[in-house]
């Protein structure tokens, strides 16, 4: 353990940076080890895909739409993070019909980025003595608030996008490169 300090005068700015980036569990070969025991951010070693094509998908955001949010959820002796992530599609068209269909319901695992860091939901460390990363306990899409039309020419339309992830931490830090050129 140890203090939990804050500079004054540092940036400090909140809401996720650009994209984020969706990754199916199946798809994943091997992820990287955490950078020591106890460590919440990997090494920098990448998360590497199966071949045959794999790869991460960028999930464009309207700008200062995306966020996450955790809390501790459980009973007194039970307790885990539960991290959703929430952000907004700016268009109704046949790209994001299909994206839907094809995440629904698919373990994932999601990059984004807060700051400087790219965190990840879907990772999870479940033996703090160690530092080996699991996908054990994914990232799936949750309900969220879905798409709107919108009514008056100037009103939002679009889709609000939302995963969930629960573990016994918050989200890992990642200090590998996002695998976004797919494998042979």
């Amino acid at each position: 353990m140890t203090d939990l300090l804050f500079t004054q005068g540092k940036d400090n700015l909140a809401g996720i940076v650009g994209k984020i980036y969706y990754l199916p569990v199946e798809d994943i070969l091997t992820l990287p080890a955490l950078s020591a025991v106890g460590s919440l951010e990997t090494a920098a070693t990448n998360i590497v895909c199966k071949a045959g094509g794999k790869k991460a998908y960028e999930v464009y955001l309207t700008d200062e739409s995306g966020s996450v949010e955790y809390k501790p959820v459980g009973v007194r002796d039970g307790m885990a993070i539960e991290a959703i992530l929430k952000g907004r599609y700016p268009a109704n068209n046949h790209n994001l019909a299909k994206f839907i269909r094809d995440v629904q319901n698919t373990p994932c695992v999601i990059f984004y980025q807060e700051g400087p860091d790219v965190k990840l939901l879907g990772v999870t460390n479940l033996d703090q003595a160690t530092t080996a990363l699991s996908l054990s306990i994914p990232c799936y899409w949750d309900a969220g608030d879905g798409g709107k039309t919108g009514a008056l020419r100037s009103d939002e339309k679009g889709f609000i996008f939302q995963w969930k992830f629960t573990c016994a931490h918050p989200p890992i830090i990642y200090k590998g490169v996002i695998p976004l050129t797919p494998t042979a």
